[in-house]
């Protein structure tokens, strides 16, 4: 069995990482990154030598969906390298969930475990889905390619968890209408259900009886109870609550965050509903304790940012949306959002500079409307500049709902990155 580089382009990286056992073998398939180019290792990699099961890593060069020229023969290559194999697992998360069920069959897979998948990020597949849109704006300038996004085909049934009370339901419905799959529901346990499944130690259980062939929902089924115990699930489930029951979900938030005094999710979850409850100067104080215990990892800082500038100060709020935006080169919204942080603080110049940024990342109508707003205040008189900048700020109030579920949709902490 190979061992090495088995395919490598432009677009795409594969790699093989034999164990003990090389009769049977898990491909796994790369996530949603947020910088470009190919990650050092691949998803789940550390995790599956740690378990020292024989794995094959694709490593993609960006966030395009596998919708590249050559992704099917990377898969042929990958098929090549695993003739005589007793049992190939198809393996991802999310975006990389989306390729191992639509792959699988190409790989020569016997079996799947996806982990949160998209059916689509085509809105004329899917229409209702808009966490990604910079990202599937971009691929439709190239175009879908058919051969990957089209309907789903192949004999693989795959095992899908996934969360019922997130979008991530219409997906598992959309793709149910291609093939049968094995559901595993999670409820209240955001996207992806990766980090979940890691904190109270159900990933590896989980996988391996994919692997070995077992009943994989029986499995999920018994240890349903487990979830009591992770900060995942109380701080979704408190996340999810009607604005009436606000005090009930304050409590839950304080009982995921004793759950994991050290761990970020159920204090950001709690930040949050105490900026909700005006209570600002506690929701900053966790804001200010998630920052250090994460190493300011960037995907708790949007709302540590808008915490500040609800209490007046702008200018921390600026800086922390500069540090963000440092950190999210690639995304457009991020670059769109700092650049009404900046405009608020008298920062002109760098707030063009920030809308132009966006704009070259993403000329959707939004950001070019942004952009075209400040040169226009820039060139109007001062007289109605009080009445702009306050609909800027309205502005990005709304945007930053979007920017939280962005955030929430797509990332987890380091931390908590099992697999």
């Amino acid at each position: 069995m190979a061992e090495g580089e088995l395919y490598r382009s432009d677009t795409l990286l594969v790699r093989a990482v034999p164990g003990e056992d090389r009769t049977s073998w898990i491909v796994s398939f790369d996530h949603f990154r947020n910088q470009p180019g190919f990650a050092p290792e691949g998803f789940g990699e550390t995790f599956l030598r740690d378990q020292r099961l024989s794995a094959i890593h694709v490593l993609c060069r960006d966030n395009s969906w596998y919708q590249y020229p050559d992704t099917l023969l990377a898969c042929a290559a990958i098929r090549n390298a695993l003739v005589g194999a007793e049992r190939v697992v198809a393996y991802g998360s999310s975006m990389g969930a989306y390729a191992a069920i639509r792959l699988g069959s190409a790989i020569g897979a016997t079996a799947t475990l996806a982990l949160s998948p998209q059916y689509s990020i085509d809105p004329a597949k899917v229409p209702w889905e808009w966490r990604w849109n910079q990202y599937r704006d971009a691929i439709a300038r190239s175009g879908w390619r058919e051969e990957v996004d089209g309907p789903i085909a192949g004999e693989i049934i795959p095992y899908v968890t996934f969360d019922p009370t997130d979008i991530d339901l219409r997906h598992v419905e959309r793709i149910e209408q291609d093939i049968c799959i094995h559901r595993i529901p999670l409820p209240y346990t955001g996207h992806p259900t990766t980090g979940y499944l890691g904190e109270v130690d159900l990933l590896q259980p989980l996988l391996r009886a994919v692997y070995d062939g077992t009943d994989a929902c029986a499995l999920m089924h018994s240890e349903r109870g487990r979830r009591r115990g992770s900060s995942f699930y109380l701080g979704t489930l408190a996340g999810k609550q009607p604005p009436c029951r606000l005090d009930t979900a304050i409590r839950l938030a304080e009982r995921a965050s004793v759950l994991r005094p050290d761990g970020p999710i159920g204090h950001h979850s709690l930040a949050k509903l105490l900026m909700q409850a005006g209570r600002h100067a506690e929701a900053i104080a966790i804001h200010r304790r998630i920052a250090e215990m994460t190493g300011r990892e960037a995907m708790y800082l949007p709302e540590y940012a808008e915490a500040l500038a609800a209490t007046g100060d702008l200018h921390g709020a600026a800086a922390i949306a500069t540090e963000t935006a440092g950190k999210f080169p690639g995304a457009a919204h991020i670059h769109h959002w700092h650049a009404n942080f900046l405009w608020q603080i008298g920062d002109h110049a760098s707030a063009l500079a920030a809308a132009h940024r966006a704009v070259e990342l993403d000329p959707t109508a939004v950001y070019v409307e942004g952009l075209r707003g400040y040169q226009a205040m820039l060139e109007r008189p001062s007289g109605g500049l009080a009445a702009r900048q306050k609909r800027r700020r309205s502005e990005r109030h709304s945007f930053l709902r979007k920017v939280g579920d962005f955030l929430a949709g797509r990332l987890r902490p380091a931390s908590d990155r099992r697999a």
